[in-house]
């Protein structure tokens, strides 16, 4: 198998997944995290120069740093065994860095785990040359979901943040709707130099990767209007919150597009029958996607995220000068239409890499 690369790409595309990764598009693939220790996915990333990065496994919150090594050097055997080329930390649970705070301890020493891991990663005697470590973080610093971390220690114990830039209706404040999975708006505003933001707290945007979803939510309405703009949805808390997005269901967008050409329900729907009732909309404030179907009796409304709206968040992406862009997951996509039987789906992935190539073109350009 190949060497793990050293080289630092200009421009990072980091996604998640792996097991379609025979349909990827490797010569713009430069990190796939979460592909389980296949050496035929190894050895096509390494040829192409690209990373296959391990999950942290289960966290230890220590403040002995001594045990915290323990936990590092397993990690570190863990990735030569399975030739892993770096580690991300998908934590997501509550932290409140606040002084007073009853989490403010484990909050930093979870960025201390970070960077003892970054750290022993870059020693010439018991590191992996080439290794990236990389953090998950919300769409926004502002205390999402109860996450008030420290983000600024996060980025400079790490080699990048992935910023989720989804699933931010997780505490929906105003009306119980449906609505955008990944608004364009929330790129924006997550990311920009305003007041608590990424870059405001100072990261630097070199270290910033926008991760958006090539994946949507299903929505069941309490309104029964088959062709209804507004799909109404039942209260599902969350955190404390009385409204989320809880109360719908992921699904991949190959899928999502499979029951809008097809009227294929999506798995969950057991022996019921789907038919769309609207046709495509695109709600001009998020730029997403949106359309209703019924289910047995029920109505129904998709939002997802397609070529138009995912391109138009890249360029948000550009216009700041971040590091990359990149999808979860990469396998939500039918390349050749054999998982879905779509006849239109090997063009709609063929469009959704393509958008994603958007930010390689912007990125030469900028440079």
């Amino acid at each position: 198998l190949c060497p793990t690369p050293l080289a630092r790409h200009d421009a990072e595309f980091f996604g998640f997944g792996g097991s379609r990764w025979r349909d990827f598009d490797w010569g713009l693939v430069t990190t796939v995290a979460w592909a389980h220790g296949d050496p035929e996915i190894i050895c096509a990333a390494h040829k192409s120069g690209a990373r296959i990065i391990a999950g942290a496994p289960r966290l230890v919150f220590s403040s002995d740093k001594a045990e915290r090594r323990v936990w590092i050097d397993k990690l570190i055997a863990t990735m030569r065994n399975g030739l892993y080329d770096g580690v991300t930390f998908d934590y997501e649970e509550p932290l409140d860095m606040s002084a007073g705070s009853a989490t403010r301890g484990k909050l930093a020493n979870y960025v201390s785990l970070i960077n003892e891991t970054t750290a022993a990663l870059r020693d010439a005697k018991t590191g992996i040359p080439g290794a990236t470590t990389s953090v998950c973080v919300p769409w926004s610093p502002d205390d999402i979901d109860g996450r008030n971390y420290d983000f600024k220690a996060l980025a400079d114990s790490s080699d990048m943040l992935y910023v989720m830039v989804y699933d931010v209706r997780s505490q929906i404040l105003d009306r119980c709707i449906a609505s955008a999975n990944s608004p364009v708006g929330y790129a924006e505003r997550g990311l920009q130099r305003s007041d608590q933001r990424y870059l405001q707290l100072g990261v630097p945007p070199d270290k910033l990767v926008m991760g958006t979803p090539w994946y949507g939510y299903i929505y069941p309405c309490t309104n029964t209007g088959a062709e209804d703009d507004v799909c109404q949805t039942a209260l599902a808390p969350f955190r404390g919150v009385n409204c989320s997005d809880a109360v719908g269901r992921e699904v991949p967008y190959m899928h999502i597009m499979n029951l809008f050409d097809r009227n294929v329900c999506p798995m969950g729907f057991a022996d019921l029958s789907c038919k769309v009732t609207t046709p495509m909309r695109r709600d001009a404030s998020t730029r997403s996607p949106y359309f209703n179907f019924v289910a047995g009796q029920q109505l129904w409304q998709a939002w997802f995220d397609d070529p138009i709206s995912s391109a138009a968040k890249y360029a948000v992406a550009r216009n700041m000068g971040l590091r990359g862009v990149g999808p979860y997951t990469w396998d939500d996509l039918d390349a050749t239409g054999s998982v879905t039987g779509n006849p239109g789906a090997a063009n709609q992935s063929r469009d959704m890499w393509r958008a994603l190539k958007t930010f390689a073109a912007l990125q030469r350009e900028v440079i």
